[in-house]
């Protein structure tokens, strides 16, 4: 199996980055402010034929964002649909990855929760996407 792991989320981070009112990470840096997007979580499974390299693939986007008051979990929620949104338009453009085609994305899941520390109330979202990828 070739690895398509870093195609997809060099697509993933071109799809949102820019696109929300958020910065979106790879690796979140040491002392982020809590208020960002961050792709995380792949699995890939190959399920190849003779002729072509197919994998499965599922990726997370978690949205992160912390109050030091009450907060809304409604910003957080604005927040996700935006990126379903971008997603969804950039797959329907032909999200772009050198050397391979994504074939099926759709947005199997979402969970969320909430964290309390002394000072803050930090609030997750976590939409975990399935994918198709085929060797191009």
């Amino acid at each position: 199996m070739k690895d398509p792991g870093y195609q997809i989320l060099n697509a993933f981070y071109t799809a949102l980055n820019g696109h929300t009112s958020l910065p979106v990470y790879t690796m979140v840096p040491p002392n982020t402010a809590l208020a960002y997007i961050y792709i995380t979580d792949m699995t890939l499974t190959e399920d190849s034929a003779k002729d072509s390299y197919i994998s499965n693939a599922t990726l997370a986007v978690e949205i992160c964002k912390a109050w030091d008051d009450q907060g809304s979990k409604k910003t957080v929620e604005d927040e996700a649909n935006t990126i379903a949104q971008h997603v969804r338009t950039a797959i329907g453009a032909g999200l772009s990855m050198t050397g391979y085609s994504m074939i099926v994305c759709n947005l199997d899941s979402s969970a969320e929760y909430t964290e309390e520390t002394e000072t803050q109330k930090i609030h997750h979202k976590v939409l975990r996407y399935r994918m198709i990828i085929q060797e191009t």
